[in-house]
Formats: C-alpha cells, sequence, structure tokens
C-alpha cells in the first residue's frame, strides 16, 4: 500500500487551501472516492497498487490544476498542487507579503484618467464619490509589530479608467534596512510577481512599488521605484489607452 499525501496551495504565497475536492484516478483505469483538503491544506489517499495516477484539484475561484504521477515504492508519497486565482474581468486581486522589519505597508490606487480619484483600500473608498467593492484584510498576528505579514485585496474598480497602483512603506528610516517584500497581482488574464530583495531598500527610506492595472485588459506592469516624488508623471508611467 502507498499512501499518497496531495497537498494544495495558493500559488500566490503557498498558504494551503483548505475544503478544496481531490480527485484520484488511475490512468486508463479506475476512479478513487474523491476527498477534499483539511485544515492543513492536504487529502490522504491509501493505494493499493503501483501505476500511474492523474490527481485533480477544484476548488470555485481558483484554476483547475491536474498532475500525472508514477507511484515508485516509497510507502508515502507527496504531491503539491498550486492553485492560481481565478477572477473576473475587471477585478484585480492581490497578495503582499513581507518577512521582517516593516511595520507600515499600505496599498492605494489612483484613476490615471481622472486623478480626482482614489481608492484607499483601507477605507474602501473612491474620493470621486464613487464606492469600489474593494474587499480587504490583513493577518492580526503581527501587523504593526515588524514581523512577517500578509495583506491581501480584491475586487471591483468603480470605473473602466487605467490606474496606478501603489504599494508603499514610507517614514520607518531605521526598520527597512533588512526589509524584503513579495507581490502577487492577479487580473482575469496576467499574474505578476515582484521580489523586493532587502539590498533593493538599503539605502532608502522608503520604497514603491508601482503596477498599471486596466479594468478590461488585466495587470499591464509591475516595476519597483525607490524614490516618490509628487512630480511623476501617472499617465506615462501607466500608459494604458
Amino acid at each position: 500500500m502507498v499512501d499518497i499525501i496531495v497537498r494544495v496551495v495558493n500559488s500566490a504565497d503557498n498558504s494551503p487551501l483548505v475544503g478544496v475536492n481531490i480527485g484520484i484516478q488511475r490512468v486508463g483505469g479506475e476512479q478513487y472516492p474523491s476527498q477534499v483538503t483539511n485544515s492543513v491544506g492536504e487529502a490522504i489517499f491509501h493505494i493499493l497498487r503501483f501505476g500511474s495516477l492523474s490527481i485533480t484539484a477544484e476548488e470555485p475561484g481558483f484554476t483547475t490544476e491536474t498532475t500525472n504521477r508514477i507511484l515508485n515504492t516509497s510507502p508515502v508519497q507527496e504531491v503539491i498542487l498550486a492553485l492560481s486565482a481565478q477572477l473576473l474581468p475587471g477585478q484585480l486581486r492581490s497578495v503582499l507579503t513581507w518577512t521582517c522589519c516593516v511595520e507600515d505597508m499600505d496599498i492605494f490606487t489612483i484613476s490615471t484618467l481622472d486623478t480626482s480619484c482614489w481608492i484607499d483600500f483601507d477605507v474602501t473608498t473612491c474620493h470621486r464619490g464613487s464606492s469600489g467593492s474593494i474587499s480587504f484584510k490583513i493577518d492580526s498576528g503581527d501587523y504593526g509589530s515588524k514581523g512577517g505579514e500578509t495583506l491581501e485585496w480584491s475586487g471591483n474598480f468603480p470605473s473602466p479608467d487605467p490606474y496606478t497602483i501603489w504599494v508603499q512603506n514610507y517614514n520607518w528610516e531605521d526598520e527597512i534596512s533588512t526589509a524584503g517584500a513579495v507581490v502577487s497581482m492577479f487580473s482575469s488574464n496576467e499574474q505578476s510577481i515582484k521580489v523586493v530583495a532587502p539590498s533593493d531598500v538599503l539605502t532608502n527610506t522608503s520604497f514603491w512599488l508601482v503596477g498599471c492595472f486596466d479594468p478590461n485588459l488585466g495587470l499591464a506592469s509591475f516595476q519597483e521605484i525607490n524614490l516618490y516624488t509628487n512630480a511623476l508623471d501617472d499617465h506615462v508611467l501607466c500608459s494604458i489607452s
């Protein structure tokens, strides 16, 4: 007998996905009873015979992933499937993770066609007067205590205009010298991941990550700038027509 441990994670941050339906079928043969992943994102199958298996993970709102696995003689074997968020047109989702020393991280965005319209993801409003249905969450463990952190937001934007998206850390001169961050941004048709290494911010008192998002086209670009000035031209930076 072989125990197959199927582990399912979120491709954005490798966090476990709970309640995902897992199906296993012997290639060209029998279908095993499906299971759902437990509290640590795992499902365990007891397989009696060696051979080739097709393993599928399905969860609403995420991509469906399938892999083929040829069993060897090891009594316990592990399979990891990474699912990506699946969004509708006009939606954007971001996961921001940092590991050390950043105490104040903010995400907000501005419409490049109407600079009076800002969406602050802390308050989920557009200053133009049209609220966006933005959901925002931050894990409660280490926020404000300089520990590892994950910040996540998603939702529909209040207008079809292109937006410049800012992720900022500022005013913590003595705190960010060893900071690193990973930003994963998802649209309905694209994924972009940016890693900010500690060396990128050693000599700066702030760093900004800038992305351009068009609700009709998806994520167009994503880059890092280490110095922000008010003279920065949003229309040049995010030149989506």
